[in-house]
């Protein structure tokens, strides 16, 4: 199965397609004659456009097994026994007057009451059966949502409030030495910790052995971190190693 550390990286020229869609009309409309005297700078525009869709769609794969996971897991749920309290309530209902002060207990009496307090014994061990059923679809409920996020720090349900603080969020020690210089960073790491874009490690592990990590942006763009530069003009992340567009592509957004 392809993974994203399967796919060859390629560092896109801005973090989304929707940057790099306005930077290609920007040159058509701008800056026809490098256009055509360079068409292949539209070339890579396209393949970056294409490059982040399949980088999409290999995480919409994972929330399709998510789906997927999710609607066995249904079915396994609706497998389960229903329990079967009735019983022991009959059973109980049966014992009260056994167990009534000054109630002779004779041999009748005593098989009586152990018949009924076995009978609720048996309805406690299924019961237990059923727990541990349903905890073990809600264990591997985890499991597929853990596989889904992919070690990726999504935000706590109902912790939204949270990210609204003016605390700075806490950056791994193993981030330090490859974050790009401020304004940018500052920038990058408060789309990190919102989630709208996640580190890749080279060597596929948790915290990289030396190597530089990735960030992979939600929209598909990929970029080396150190590497990455945030443009108020243009609003949208981009490569140092390739600079910023001179002018404002952000204009085209919804034209034609």
């Amino acid at each position: 199965m392809q993974t994203e550390h399967d796919t060859p990286p390629r560092t896109t020229r801005f973090s989304d397609v929707c940057g790099t869609t306005d930077e290609l009309k920007r040159l058509l409309y701008e800056e026809p004659e490098r256009v055509a005297a360079a068409p292949a700078i539209l070339r890579e525009l396209v393949t970056d456009q294409l490059y982040m869709l399949d980088r999409m769609e290999l995480r919409l794969r994972d929330y399709r097994q998510l789906r997927d996971d999710v609607a066995k897991l249904h079915r396994a749920l609706d497998s389960i026994d229903p329990p079967r309290r009735p019983e022991a309530d009959r059973a109980a209902a049966a014992l009260r007057p056994l167990l009534e002060d000054d109630q002779p207990l004779g041999e009748v009496e005593t098989t009586a009451i152990v018949d009924y307090a076995e009978q609720i014994r048996s309805v406690a061990g299924h019961l237990e059966q059923i727990l541990r059923a349903h905890m073990d679809v809600a264990l591997a409920l985890v499991e597929s949502y853990e596989r889904a996020r992919g070690g990726r720090p999504w935000p706590v349900p109902g912790a939204a409030a949270e990210t609204d603080s003016d605390e700075a969020p806490a950056i791994p020690s193993t981030w330090e030495a490859w974050l790009p210089s401020e304004p940018h960073r500052a920038r990058l790491v408060d789309f990190l910790s919102k989630s709208r874009a996640y580190v890749i490690w080279p060597d596929g592990s948790a915290n990289g052995r030396g190597e530089q990590p990735l960030v992979q942006f939600e929209d598909g763009g990929l970029m080396p971190m150190s590497d990455v530069r945030w443009s108020d003009a243009v609003r949208n992340f981009y490569p140092a190693s390739q600079g910023e567009s001179p002018v404002p592509a952000r204009q085209y957004r919804g034209t034609s």
